[in-house]
């Protein structure tokens, strides 16, 4: 059985993967960057400890979290975004509504999945306008922006049944 590795080595594992292209690396680094580790953490073989900036009242956090549980009714395979959670990762003020929060067209969010180090990307609303839906959210990746909803549904799905059996 394989041990787990120290931090630094999971970062360093996803620096080479980020710079090969790949999005979901670039993510997890991101979430690293915002919350950067003691140098006793990077020698840890413990899962890594995001901590989240202060609850808001955040009219997106709500849309997102609806639209999660909307994609579990929807998909099977999405049965494991029960445990996906979302998170303002900066106590950067929010971008919704427009009156409030003039200027403000992206902000940054987590979403822990569960795994070993969580996910950050950039939410833009458009258009922005009235009203706040989900089709309106949309992520930033390395060279594109995609539906908030499409990134969703490509996220990793959790093994239902494996050889230990049912997890739980």
């Amino acid at each position: 059985m394989e041990t787990f590795k120290t931090l630094r080595e999971r970062i360093e594992d996803l620096e080479a993967r980020a710079k090969e292209g790949n999005d979901e690396a670039q993510q997890r680094l991101r979430t690293i960057g915002t919350r950067l580790p003691t140098s006793a953490q990077l020698e840890s073989r413990v899962k890594y400890a995001f901590q989240p900036a202060s609850r808001q009242n955040d009219d997106v956090i709500a849309i997102m979290i609806q639209l999660i549980r909307d994609l579990r009714q929807k998909y099977m395979h999405m049965a494991h975004a029960l445990y996906i959670k979302v998170m303002p990762t900066t106590n950067d003020t929010p971008i919704y509504p427009p009156e409030l929060y003039p200027g403000r067209r992206a902000k940054f969010y987590t979403f822990d999945d569960g795994t070993d180090i969580p996910r950050t990307v950039s939410i833009s609303i458009i258009p922005y306008e009235y009203p706040l839906t989900a089709d309106k959210l949309q992520v930033k990746l390395a060279k594109t922006r995609i539906p908030l909803i499409q990134w969703l549904l490509k996220l990793p799905k959790w093994p239902i049944v494996g050889e230990e059996g049912i997890v739980a």
